[in-house]
């Protein structure tokens, strides 16, 4: 055994540690900051005043030139809404000329290069505001290191804002920026929407208090639970090794978070998901997809706001793993394709984000195809599979008259 695999296998087991520990952690040990705390810069929704339009934006050369490079020369047009998806549910997203970031975290650890953009690209491109599903590290572990150094809104729970500060203020970074504060994991309770217009020029953001993936129990299997069965393929991991002791600690600083709770607030401070809109065209994101079924506590609410989000949903991207996997497999992320009735589905957080849980898009692919086939009204799918899927552009443009039907009624 080479000096580089022990490295690399040692690596992929203490992140693997860190990683259920915080994903099974119920918040309630550890130590850290009030969770309830209000801090200088929490906003909340009644103080919120609208971003400016895309018209009272001046971004430097430097910004601008960034953004072609790193996107592409027709990122901003105004015509279309992008998404470039960079890993788990991270996506940038450019719509009405404004650019913006779904969760914040850039893989890294044992990577190199598996991903082909970088923290520092997510900087550069000066994102106007990143909105959080939840503060786990996988998803919330650079927003941080971006909103100190860009100004972009956190959009979030107060957890999420906290820990933001908290990252910005270990990595020695003093730029200003804001949190809008949407609740916290128990207020208010999952299956309420609020409506916040987060720019002055685009929709109203919808904004639910979801669910987080939970554990699932031995009973599902008794009930016909059908497990993900999947072979983790570490080769990625060894090849694209990353051997900056930098980069692991990062990762071990940002799953600590996870477990770092403060006044019996956790630092997850609930999950939620977003739903945006923009003359004809929406499209609804969560990262993460809890247990829906009616029985379920909050369940039956929840269905209900996703079969009635204003103007339907043209583009859903969701979250199809997560730790009820191993006893219920895809149900419960079927049930929020199913609920959403979009007319396109991409998925997400089944990517080679970590050793031993992300087995890769393809080592899912047969099975999630061959039970979203058993859905009556399926969306189209489009299956994003990695590394090659990365940074790739997916264009919709707000003119196309598939969009135009589902206003004034779901047609699907």
């Amino acid at each position: 055994m080479t000096s580089n695999f022990r490295s690399a296998l040692s690596a992929v087991l203490s992140l693997l540690a860190l990683f259920l520990a915080a994903c099974l952690s119920n918040g309630e040990g550890g130590a850290g900051t009030a969770g309830s705390a209000v801090i200088a810069n929490q906003i909340s929704p009644a103080s919120w005043a609208p971003l400016p339009g895309v018209d009272q934006i001046a971004l430097s050369s430097e910004v601008i030139e960034a953004r072609k490079r790193i996107l592409g020369p027709d990122a901003l047009d105004p015509n279309k809404v992008t998404f470039w998806w960079t890993g788990v549910t991270n996506f940038i997203v450019s719509m009405g000329g404004h650019i913006f970031l779904l969760d914040a975290w850039e893989i890294v650890g044992v990577h190199d290069n598996y991903s082909p953009v970088s923290r520092d690209d997510l900087v550069a491109i000066k994102p106007e505001a990143i909105f959080i599903g939840h503060a786990h590290f996988d998803h919330a572990g650079d927003m941080g290191f971006i909103a100190a150094q860009t100004g972009a809104v956190i959009v979030g729970s107060n957890s999420a804002c906290e820990t933001a500060n908290r990252q910005a203020k270990d990595l020695g970074l003093t730029g200003e920026f804001k949190c809008l504060v949407v609740g916290t994991k128990k207020t208010p309770d999952p299956g309420f929407v609020q409506t916040i217009k987060i720019w002055e020029d685009l929709s109203p953001v919808t904004i639910l208090h979801s669910l987080h993936s939970e554990g699932g129990e031995p009973e599902d299997l008794q009930e016909g639970g059908r497990p993900v069965v999947f072979v983790p393929d570490v080769l990625d991991y060894v090849t694209h090794l990353n051997t900056d002791p930098a980069e692991y600690m990062g990762v071990v600083r940002t799953a600590q978070d996870d477990l770092s709770t403060g006044d019996g607030e956790p630092t997850l401070g609930g999950t939620w998901a977003y739903h945006f809109g923009l003359k004809n065209f929406t499209f609804f994101w969560n990262d993460s997809a809890g247990a829906i079924q009616d029985e379920k506590p909050f369940g039956t609410a929840i269905q209900k706001v996703l079969r009635g989000l204003p103007g339907c949903t043209d583009v859903h991207l969701g979250s199809i793993l997560g730790t009820s996997m191993f006893t219920r497999g895809f149900e419960d992320a079927l049930l929020f394709v199913d609920a959403v009735q979009s007319e396109v589905f991409l998925p997400g957080h089944h990517d080679k984000y970590l050793p031993g849980i992300g087995g890769g898009a393809a080592s899912f692919e047969a099975q999630w195809k061959g039970e979203y086939n058993t859905l009556k009204n399926k969306p189209e799918l489009d299956y994003l599979s990695d590394p090659q899927d990365y940074m790739v552009p997916r264009s919709y443009s707000l003119d196309d008259p598939r969009w135009a039907k589902n206003i004034g009624g779901c047609a699907r």
